[in-house]
């Protein structure tokens, strides 16, 4: 799937070959932020069912918290979902200039 390549100061860091390979490697925090969101808001709901002094001004303030975090951590678990991290593929300065030292190369000795 992916091999090790070596970079700077003979560090080894992978090389992907095509995107798919480096998608499924790629961290997306929205997963953690909204699982987590999403599991405090659903604590939150049941303890306003247990707990009846969490109460200012005549309204249940671990109710109304844990819906607004369920809310939220649903709502970055629907973007992550519908609007994953994909790699862009992108050509470094050095594919570049090593494409265009090649095609030169083959021009040159094309002519002759």
């Amino acid at each position: 799937m992916s091999e090790p390549a070596a970079g700077k100061a003979g560090t080894m860091r992978p090389s992907f070959k095509d995107a798919r390979d480096a998608s499924s490697s790629l961290f997306d925090l929205r997963f953690i932020i909204g699982g987590l969101f999403t599991v405090y808001g659903v604590i939150l709901c049941v303890a306003s069912r247990f707990v009846d002094n969490a109460k200012a001004g005549g309204m249940d303030i671990n109710l109304w918290l844990g819906l607004a975090m369920l809310v939220l951590g649903l709502s970055f678990l629907g973007w992550a979902w519908r609007r994953p991290l994909v790699l862009e593929p992108v050509e470094s300065t050095l594919a570049e200039s090593e494409s265009r030292l090649a095609e030169s190369e083959s021009e040159g000795t094309g002519a002759q």
